[in-house]
């Protein structure tokens, strides 16, 4: 069989390739096979080095921006579709498997064009624009996540995985944990700029902690922190590099791991059941990472610490012993007692040889293969405008994901009309090239750019320049119109203004509209413009003054009360601190929905030892006691315990969890009260006793 393998920019495309090629060879070690990428991208070193024949073309990421830089991409996109063909053509693939990232855009697209097999693996939950075009085309789909199923045609999608996770069991089966407990903290191939500044924060911290933290910084990072670097090179607690190379290894031998929550990293950590701190990245389309991390969080397999929240003190709390989730823990002293056996084990196990669930290779259709170059260029376009996933290097949030969905809308339209008028013309184009224009034939490339920027000149100054509509969506209580009004934004203005100041505007609005949590501002061709509005939820009431007051999930009360007749099933919180109110809310948006919704009224009920103390009134007839500052923690072992009484009891959490029917608890309430009072008023007593001697005393010796 031969194969050309495609997908680069990051290790979360070029391991999965990796891991699938060393199974194909172990499965046919006749396996001819090429891998194609780009000079720039990390699979330029890693690929060589696994011993991976490797061809490049010359591709870069479009811009979502109006840039310059766009036409050259456009150029660029056009001639590495050539450059992938004339390398199809010479190695005669069997079939190509595509990976993900920019650079499998041209290469799948033009094996598709040749009617050569074609197949591509997504392997995070939500696809990128890529893949979600190229699936159109391409003979097979795989993806890792089930949630990323409902993206592609059911047909020709299945569940398979991520390779990686397969290769790293086998691998971890053949090693033995360090004796010291080590933590890996790794942002990715490249490297994260946020790890990095906490992880500098936290050295003087680590430095000092019994365990040892095996640190990788990213080679584009590394020089800048040398220096600070250096001054821990000698303390045996910490190993900082900038790549790991044998990463699959060390995980292994560790107990714990921080990081980027990508899909190879998740599948490798899950591989070798290692508990896991995750700080998904923001900067990742559709918020990818969070949505990668969240399943395993659920499950309790790991915990997430959110980008924004990371510093120094976070990154150590969150791999100290005492954040680390029941599971977590347990699964630390499983491996502690596995590490003590394989000490005493003399007679090493052969790990069973497993076998991925994929069944592509062998039910691929068996089109008949056309190297013959005689394609039309207007379905090469059509992927040019769609506009390849934006390198990783750049920013890319969670505000493009409706623009994405648009944007493929667009292209599917667009390809049917291009190919419906580009067919009849298709000989008299390609007679115009063979004889009549060879010059044209050559200097098309520089043509392209005077009409681009010509096309441009045009625009700029038409009204298509000027924005048309200004639309909100997303909104529930806040009004269109007053949206638009705060956003300043004008009919008149011109669409480059808006662009260059979204920003501004998105923070304008939010600030003028306690409920609105983030506003996008998205542009759409050639001058509409929407602002896409995502709110605050409702959280709980607060009553003060006999009146009911909303607090949204961030801690804001609402100024307006609400009338009692009108209120959801939210708990209602008496007489609260606005202080208090966002202790309260904090903890509670925490916590599971089916325990949210038990919860009906709160009430402050202070003892001598806790101050912070409340009572929550339950639903099912039970009152939960507990501090106010331990509710996050202690609440969520609530449905174990209220499974275990019978008729309505006080659960008491204040020291340790124990629970008393209410009368009973009560009748204790009003003993510990009567006890204190009777208290009180013997100590007043005593004190007027010896007010009363100390009077007589002073009236004697006046009086003598």
């Amino acid at each position: 069989m031969r194969i050309i393998i495609t997908g680069g920019g990051t290790g979360g495309h070029i391991y999965p390739a990796l891991a699938f090629l060393k199974y194909l060879k172990q499965e046919e070690p006749d396996t001819e096979v090429l891998y194609i990428g780009t000079k720039k991208g990390l699979e330029s070193k890693i690929v060589p080095r696994a011993g991976i024949q490797l061809k490049t073309v010359d591709i870069q990421g479009l811009r979502r921006s109006l840039s310059p830089q766009n036409i050259k991409t456009a150029y660029k996109f056009f001639k590495s579709v050539s450059d992938a063909k004339k390398i199809m053509k010479d190695f005669k693939p069997d079939v190509v498997l595509g990976t993900g990232g920019y650079v499998a855009g041209p290469v799948v697209f033009a094996a598709a064009q040749l009617k050569i097999p074609t197949i591509i693996h997504e392997g995070n939950s939500f696809p990128g624009i890529t893949n979600r075009f190229l699936a159109k085309k391409v003979d097979r789909i795989a993806v890792g996540f089930h949630a990323a199923e409902q993206y592609f045609p059911s047909e020709k999608t299945s569940f398979t995985g991520n390779p990686r996770a397969q290769e790293v069991a086998d691998a971890a089966a053949q090693v033995e944990k360090f004796e010291q407990p080590t933590v890996v903290i790794f942002g990715g191939s490249r490297g994260a700029l946020k790890l990095n500044n906490a992880f500098i924060e936290a050295l003087p911290e680590l430095a000092k902690r019994s365990f040892k933290t095996v640190y990788a910084s990213g080679e584009i990072y590394y020089d800048d922190y040398k220096e600070t670097f250096d001054q821990y090179k000698e303390n045996p607690n910490l190993d900082i590099r900038p790549y790991i190379n044998n990463m699959t290894e060390l995980l292994a031998k560790s107990q714990l791991f921080l990081g980027r929550s990508g899909s190879t990293t998740i599948a490798e950590v899950t591989a070798l059941g290692l508990p896991a701190v995750y700080v998904p990245s923001p900067n990742v389309t559709a918020d990818q990472q969070t949505k990668n991390a969240q399943e395993y969080v659920d499950q309790g397999a790991a915990i997430i610490v959110k980008d924004e929240e990371l510093n120094g003190q976070s990154l150590v709390e969150a791999i100290s012993d005492n954040n680390l989730t029941p599971w977590q823990q347990k699964h630390l002293e499983y491996q502690k007692r596995k590490a003590e056996e394989a000490k005493k084990e003399k007679k090493a196990n052969q790990p069973k040889k497993a076998r991925l669930s994929s069944p592509f290779l062998k039910s691929l259709p068996k089109t008949e293969k056309n190297f013959d170059d005689t394609e039309g260029q207007a379905e090469s376009a059509e992927l040019l405008d769609e506009n390849l996933e934006v390198n990783q290097e750049e920013s890319q949030s969670s505000e493009y994901s409706t623009e994405n969905e648009q944007i493929v809308a667009q292209l599917d339209s667009l390809s049917q009309e291009v190919e419906e008028e580009e067919k009849p013309k298709k000989a008299r184009f390609s007679k115009l090239f063979e004889g009549s224009a060879p010059l044209l034939k050559k200097t098309w490339p520089a043509l392209l750019v005077v009409i681009l920027v010509f096309l441009g000149s045009l625009y700029l100054i038409s009204p298509l320049s000027k924005i048309s509509t200004f639309n909100v969506s997303g909104n529930k209580n806040e009004s269109s119109e007053q949206v638009a009004l705060a956003s300043e934004i004008k009919t008149s203005d011109s669409s480059f203004k808006i662009l260059n100041n979204k920003a501004k505007i998105e923070s304008t609005i939010e600030q003028k509209f306690p409920r609105i949590s983030t506003v996008t501002i998205n542009y759409h061709f050639p001058n509409r413009f929407e602002a896409v509005v995502q709110e605050h939820t409702n959280s709980v009431y607060v009553k003060r003054n006999n009146q009911n007051y909303l607090v949204l999930n961030n801690g804001y009360v609402i100024k307006t009360p609400v009338d009692a007749s009108k209120l959801e099933k939210l708990p209602v919180l008496q007489d609260f601190t606005d202080e208090e109110v966002q202790t309260f809310v904090k903890a509670y948006e925490t916590l599971k929905p089916a325990i949210k919704a038990l919860m009906t009224n709160v009430t402050k009920t202070p003892t001598d030892a806790t101050k912070d103390f409340i009572a929550i009134d339950m639903s099912d007839g039970n009152q939960v006691r507990v501090s106010l500052s331990q509710m996050a923690d202690r609440l969520p072992y609530y449905p174990s315990i209220a499974k275990q009484v019978q008729a309505p009891q006080v659960v008491d959490m204040e020291a340790g969890i124990y629970t008393k029917p209410k009368a009973a608890y009560d009748a204790y309430l009003s003993q510990l009260s009567t006890s204190k009072s009777a208290s009180i008023s013997a100590q007043n007593a005593k004190k007027a006793e010896i007010s009363g001697e100390s009077t007589t005393q002073s009236t004697t010796t006046s009086s003598n």
